[in-house]
């Protein structure tokens, strides 16, 4: 055989170089080393230390967050996240390292673009660079096996035994349940990681919107005084528009509304929503109005809203009506817990004061 003839094998790998003639230039180039080939892959990779300091990741992690890699080494999830998502997060670390082996969660991840992502996130202890305990996580996206798992439920329902049978409508409702589960164990961990009632609020607000799909909303609390509500905590609206909805009057016909205590939806067709100057103008489409109630009473109202979904579907009504609940428990064990701490200062206040020893 000449020196300028090729070998089968020769010819075997420049056929298939060939072959992929319109791969992006990223995944032609040959990586130069482990971080290169980390970061060809588009599964999440971080790796943090015991404190919840990140010390390195992927190029799909700092996408993920919308951020350069320099601008996530040498922080935590806590300025990353929003508060649930950082709470949720930190409280699977603690996990990994208190069990001490590897172990795998699912979450919901948010892109800068608005997207929402269930991803399973596989955690493991191990020491990392500097010596010292660290935690390496990968994290794979789910939502497009999610999708996909109703209509495999359908092609092969008929082929298992009635017992096991599930249709695509069963199948939808059973992820649509676990994700309520899943955001209702996220808020009571991140809840009870707080004392604050405005801490509580936002956690609560920012889970409202997660679980709904919906872009923006606010908690009224109710004055037990006077029955009127108080705009608490708000995301995603105007300063103009919450200047002229901070205040419901206790006899306005919205305060007459929440404290009938049913869920109200309004939609882009329905005229109570188009009568409104102030959220056409606003630009709100779709809008879900909550009781919230703790021991029969009503203590508050959960407003979220859309600037781009004309209705609200179905499972995020379900998704909402299960997190006032919670919530109503939350802003009662808040507001209870304020109560306290200020009774105590009272205490210790007027015994600073007493002209007499306690022992």
């Amino acid at each position: 055989m000449t020196g300028d003839k090729k070998t089968q094998p020769q010819k075997e790998r420049q056929g298939r170089k060939r072959a992929c003639p319109n791969l992006p230039p990223a995944l032609r180039q040959r990586p130069k080393g482990p971080k290169d080939l980390l970061d060809a892959l588009p599964d999440l990779m971080f790796d943090k230390d015991a404190e919840g300091f990140y010390r390195d990741c992927n190029r799909a992690f700092a996408e993920q967050l919308g951020r350069k890699k320099a601008a996530i080494i040498g922080r935590r999830d806590e300025e990353l996240y929003p508060p649930m998502d950082a709470a949720a997060r930190r409280r699977c670390d603690r996990l990994t390292l208190l069990q001490a082996r590897s172990r795998c969660d699912v979450e919901c991840l948010a892109y800068p673009d608005g997207r929402r992502v269930w991803v399973e996130t596989c955690r493991t202890p191990c020491q990392g660079p500097d010596g010292q305990l660290h935690i390496f996580g990968l994290s794979r996206e789910l939502t497009e096996r999610m999708k996909r798992e109703a209509p495999s439920q359908v092609e092969d329902r008929e082929e298992r035994p009635p017992a096991i049978r599930e249709t695509a409508g069963e199948a939808t409702e059973r992820w649509q349940a676990e994700r309520i589960m899943i955001a209702q164990r996220d808020l009571s961990l991140a809840l009870s990681g707080t004392h604050s009632l405005q801490e509580a609020l936002s956690i609560c607000l920012d889970t409202a919107i997660q679980v709904s799909g919906l872009d923006c909303g606010g908690i009224y609390v109710a004055d037990p005084g006077t029955g009127d509500f108080h705009l608490a905590r708000e995301k995603g609206l105007s300063a103009e528009f919450i200047e002229k909805i901070r205040h419901i009057p206790a006899p306005s016909d919205r305060a007459r509304l929440v404290r009938a205590g049913r869920p109200v939806y309004l939609e882009q067709s329905d005229r109570a929503l188009l009568r409104h100057r102030d959220q056409r103008q606003e630009g709100l489409k779709s809008i879900a109005l909550l009781p919230i109630a703790s021991q029969e009473r009503i203590i508050g109202c959960l407003n979220i809203a859309s600037h781009a979904l004309g209705q609200i579907p179905l499972p995020g009504r379900h998704a909402l009506e299960a997190i006032a609940s919670q919530i109503g428990m939350a802003i009662a064990n808040a507001q209870a817990g304020e109560a306290l701490r200020n009774s105590e200062k009272r205490n210790r206040d007027l015994v600073d004061f007493l002209p007499i020893t306690i022992f």
